[in-house]
């Protein structure tokens, strides 16, 4: 590839020009630093594709930079993850929160990796021991039956968050000729083990026993509401996620991984 676009840069410019010389020079290390980039800091051992073992190790191995965030590759910090908006409207209850800042995926571990090439599905399981988010909310609605309304700050955790994510892809060829993962949808399974507690304040304009009342039913209750409305919280949060995996794994087979195309039949 790097050869290719050398010959293309000196057929377009020539090499006349001492500047012109330069300027292929610079493009072509900026090339090979690239691909430095994406080889240090996304492959530290190369796997075949169904050699779930090997998966396992180099998705351990990377988690922590995977986590922090590699702005050279365009990917984002997952912890804490930044997130303007998320709406929840459903029958009975409205709500927004603003400005969420997710944090503990640096604790996360990674307890399952595996990719069944034939059927084209990434399988990632992992486990996030407090899944902390701060925000801005605004709720109103009925709550069991009874009125609830709100805007302030809030508080959400997620204890022991279990999750499991399936991304269902492609292979396809880039426009260097490579074959490199294209991602088309993803299921997810998510379960907070240990339970959720919310902290809103402000709740009732202020009014503290309708507030502590309010907290006690929500926290007691909490597999309920996970259940009935978790949903449209973790599922903006896994669409984020799985961008973030999509900006790093859509990188040349051939870089990243142990790839004979004879892996396909």
């Amino acid at each position: 590839m790097k050869q290719h676009f050398l010959i293309h840069l000196v057929e377009y410019l020539g090499v006349n020009s001492l500047f012109k010389m330069k300027y292929i020079t610079v493009s072509v290390v900026f090339l090979v630093l690239t691909q430095t980039i994406v080889a240090n800091y996304l492959t530290y051992e190369k796997c075949a594709l169904k050699d779930s073992e090997c998966l396992l190790k180099q998705a351990r191995a990377v988690l922590p930079s995977f986590v922090q965030g590699i702005p050279e590759l365009g990917i984002k910090k997952l912890d804490k993850l930044h997130m303007d908006k998320i709406t929840i409207d459903i029958p009975g209850i409205y709500a927004e929160l603003t400005n969420l800042e997710i944090g503990g995926l640096s604790k996360a571990t990674i307890d399952d990796v595996s990719i069944n090439v034939p059927y084209k599905l990434l399988r990632i399981s992992f486990n996030t021991p407090n899944l902390h988010t701060e925000f801005d909310y605004k709720l109103n609605g009925t709550l069991f039956g009874f009125p609830v309304f709100g805007e302030g700050k809030g508080q959400l955790s997620l204890k022991n968050l279990q999750t499991e994510l399936l991304i269902i892809f492609d292979i396809v060829k880039n426009d260097q000729g490579d074959d490199i993962l294209e991602f088309k949808s993803f299921m997810y399974g998510a379960d907070a083990i240990d339970g959720l507690h919310a902290k809103l304040e402000n709740m009732y304009n202020g009014d503290k026993e309708k507030s502590d009342m309010y907290h006690e039913i929500v926290n007691k209750n909490w597999r309920i509401i996970a259940t009935n409305y978790g949903r449209c919280f973790t599922s903006k949060f896994m669409e984020e996620l799985v961008e973030v995996f999509k900006t790093c794994i859509c990188q040349p087979l051939k870089d990243i991984a142990i790839w004979p195309e004879q892996e396909l039949h």
